[in-house]
């Protein structure tokens, strides 16, 4: 990731961005630490690392705010490795467009790293974490709706579920991908919802693939510590997003979707989040939870996710 709004773009140069304050406070399907790779702080990787780390170039610790402070918001070129490698998917599993997935979370899909603790409806996520879904989806003429708690969210944290859209082999599956402008494997990004804590959130998209700004918004808006978030696609390309009923709409890259799929993230990390809240971007003490996750649409690459339930019925927006 990269600063997107206001304009900015902020890269993984401490010269470049110690001005900004971006360890307390400002956005593919996806959750976790720092953009572009999600991570909090000086990964290895970065062709700049802060002086203020101990020892330079390794890990920020989440305790140190003047390291935090210098590196929240440098949005690292290349993500870090998950403690124990992501599994390659199997072949493409066909499935018959329009069918409704209500993922079994602990099965269909990984916790790539962090604190996740999973239940029989969704995830939790503690702290710096991620989760990413083993299929890749077209929803285009179907939609996603999901839940998310955020009682527990700390403001200045962003918290999100978003979708990438990779174009590699294995639809690039086996390593992570974001609209980042210096990563080494960009992609297309659809942030489903990025919000701090429960004050504000987003609903975003980034085709441009270069680390510009986002390309198209279809609801921004306050939210509680609750909340329901749908996203519907039509095959013409038009998203509506309804976030607690407040219907949104604009334009959605239904043909990235439909040809890549969408890998679904979720995780949340410090630096930047929507909005002006105020808070302590406490990101080791922040969590939220996802749950009821519903899908329609069809399996571009990777296991088929479990259906729903015969007596499952769609709602309509």
């Amino acid at each position: 990731f990269w600063l997107k709004s206001f304009g900015l773009s902020v890269r993984c140069n401490i010269s470049e961005y110690s001005h900004f304050a971006m360890g307390k406070s400002l956005f593919a399907f996806a959750l976790a630490g720092v953009a572009a790779g999600d991570d909090v702080c000086c990964y290895a990787g970065c062709s700049q690392k802060p002086t203020s780390c101990n020892p330079v170039g390794q890990y920020c610790s989440l305790s140190s705010d003047n390291c935090v402070n210098n590196c929240a918001g440098e949005w690292c070129p290349d993500s870090p490795s998950p403690p124990s490698p992501t599994p390659t998917p199997p072949a493409p599993t066909p499935t018959p467009s329009g069918a409704t997935f209500c993922p079994d979370p602990s099965n269909d899909f990984f916790a790539e790293f962090g604190n996740v603790q999973w239940s029989s409806s969704g995830w939790t996520i503690q702290g710096n974490g991620r989760v990413s879904s083993k299929a890749s989806l077209n929803l285009v003429g179907g939609f996603l709706e999901f839940d998310m708690e955020l009682s527990g969210a700390h403001g200045g944290v962003n918290n999100n579920l978003y979708a990438t859209f990779p174009e590699g082999g294995n639809h690039g599956m086996g390593s992570y991908c974001d609209s980042g402008g210096s990563c080494s494997t960009c992609c297309a990004e659809m942030d489903f919802t990025e919000n701090n804590g429960h004050c504000f959130q987003a609903t975003t998209w980034h085709s441009a693939r270069d680390g510009s700004d986002h390309d198209g918004t279809a609801h921004t808006g306050s939210i509680g510590t609750s909340v329901h978030i749908r996203a519907d696609w039509t095959s013409s390309n038009s998203l509506a997003v309804s976030v607690d009923g407040r219907l949104s709409s604009g334009d959605g890259f239904s043909d990235v979707m439909a040809t890549y799929g969408a890998v679904l993230y979720s995780s949340q990390w410090t630096g930047w989040v929507p909005g002006s809240c105020s808070g302590d971007g406490n990101l080791a003490a922040s969590s939220f939870t996802v749950s009821n996750l519903r899908i329609q649409g069809s399996v571009v690459q990777g296991p088929e996710p479990t259906r729903c339930s015969g007596n499952y019925s769609v709602s309509v927006v």
